[in-house]
């Protein structure tokens, strides 16, 4: 029992998201912005929440645009879609994480291979739209889809 506490006690817990969807907005823009998302989202194991792992696939979507090697930025977006996929695949009915998906797909070069959710996406964040709670994702969500 006491060994359970302390265990407890140890773990690192999961970043606050709002700081996260802030430093994600930003790691788009600024090479410093995703060097610190990804350090935030470091302690987020497989077995965090989906929306977790699906920010900490979309950290290393971002290294993969910042990196200057094409085999280093082939592994980011490669380890980055394999959390993303995953976190989806845990969770399909977070539109949070769909927004993040739809967003990354949209920005890739074809080369990549990795638009065959956007039409998905785009229907389901437009039918879940007005069920957020989240004010400010929601605001985020429909000037993205006006865009």
């Amino acid at each position: 029992m006491i060994l359970m506490i302390l265990l407890s006690l140890l773990q690192v817990s999961e970043p606050d998201p709002q700081r996260v969807r802030v430093l994600y907005e930003a790691a788009a823009f600024r090479r410093d912005s995703s060097l610190r998302l990804t350090q935030l989202l470091s302690p987020v194991t497989v077995d965090g929440t989906p929306l977790m792992r699906c920010y900490k696939g979309a950290a290393n979507m971002l290294e993969a645009k910042y990196a200057k090697d094409p085999f280093t930025k082939l592994a980011y977006f490669g380890k980055g879609k394999d959390w993303i996929e995953q976190a989806i695949a845990a969770d399909t009915s977070q539109a949070e994480m769909r927004y993040i998906r739809l967003a990354i797909q949209e920005n890739l070069p074809a080369i990549l291979n990795y638009k065959a959710a956007i039409a998905k996406d785009r229907a389901f964040l437009k039918a879940q739209l007005k069920e957020l709670k989240d004010p400010a994702l929601q605001s985020a969500i429909t000037k993205y889809l006006e865009r």
